[in-house]
């Protein structure tokens, strides 16, 4: 199952795309809660409810700015750059360590949804499809997602036992392939997505005017809204003159990476840190009083 992981990852790398031009976009991102039983807000400061992003995509490269967060994904060489503006600095972080840091989340969730499963509880929060949807990776292409699809009116909506996952605007704005697939690529690294949902996004013309993602495990949902897109001539991402601060060990930038959930932000990354601790405990709470309940199917597991 390693393995099967392990080469969808890699096609996250390699996949071939190459824009002929950049093209800016500027985007409304909104996040919002909505309450889920036995789930504990966190009172997140540090991730505005609503805020703007202005987004270049490049040849193989997407280069972001949140006006307290920058950086930018370049696909040839198979790094992130972000702006540190507090130290005066520009981070480096390997892909390879990124992906392999999700892909060890992946399973550490797995093997707990796998505990409150075995406790026969209702409402599992780390149920595979909601796991792979929370950090846009599969796990076994094999496996029924479960998702469902719905259209209604001006919007395309996905769903898994009656809950919203992901929905989308039919309004599409024109976009060339290989600039949709940078964007959704974007998306896939920064909100999150089941890899199944994303994959239908890459059959369109172009882009959806609204996207919105929800994580019905935890309450946690985000919305970008392309407002507006502008071709611009074919040029190199531009960063700021700041000394680079590279992670020379692989292997503790991929530790490094099980911390850092690929969020767009230090704000978001250390929301979605405590998302997942949350979880974690949600999911010890829906075990209690069934320890030995437990344990045995543990113990029926090695045998």
């Amino acid at each position: 199952m390693l393995m099967r992981t392990t080469l969808v990852t890699t096609v996250l790398l390699f996949t071939p795309f190459l824009a002929q031009a950049n093209f800016d976009l500027t985007l409304r991102s909104r996040h919002t809660t909505f309450p889920v039983e036995g789930v504990k807000k966190i009172n997140d400061e540090k991730t505005p409810a609503i805020q703007g992003i202005h987004l270049t995509i490049g040849g193989r490269w997407v280069q972001w700015d949140n006006g307290s967060d920058a950086g930018v994904y370049d696909f040839e060489k198979r790094v992130v750059i972000r702006v540190d503006s507090h130290a005066q600095r520009l981070d480096e972080e390997s892909m390879y360590a990124l992906l392999s840091g999700r892909t060890a989340e992946l399973d550490n969730r797995l093997m707990l949804g796998n505990v409150v499963r075995a406790s026969k509880a209702e409402n599992n929060p780390m149920a595979p499809t909601l796991v792979e949807h929370q950090l846009s990776l599969r796990h076994d292409a094999k496996r029924p997602s479960g998702i469902e699809r719905k259209s209604a009116g001006s919007e395309q909506t996905f769903l898994w036992q009656q809950k919203e996952l992901f929905a989308y605007s039919k309004e599409i704005v024109p976009l060339p392939a290989a600039a949709r697939d940078l964007y959704i690529r974007y998306v896939r690294y920064t909100i999150g997505g089941h890899p199944e949902i994303l994959a239908d996004l890459e059959k369109l013309d172009g882009v959806p005017r609204w996207i919105r993602y929800s994580d019905p495990a935890y309450g946690d949902t985000r919305q970008l809204e392309l407002i507006n897109s502008k071709e611009t001539p074919n040029a190199p991402y531009v960063l700021p003159a700041l000394k680079k601060a590279t992670l020379a060990n692989t292997d503790a930038a991929a530790a490094a990476a099980v911390v850092i959930l690929a969020g767009a932000g230090e704000g978001y990354r250390w929301y979605r840190g405590q998302v997942a601790k949350d979880q974690v405990m949600l999911a010890m709470r829906i075990t209690a009083g069934k320890l030995n309940h437990i344990q045995t199917h543990l113990r029926e597991a090695r045998q």
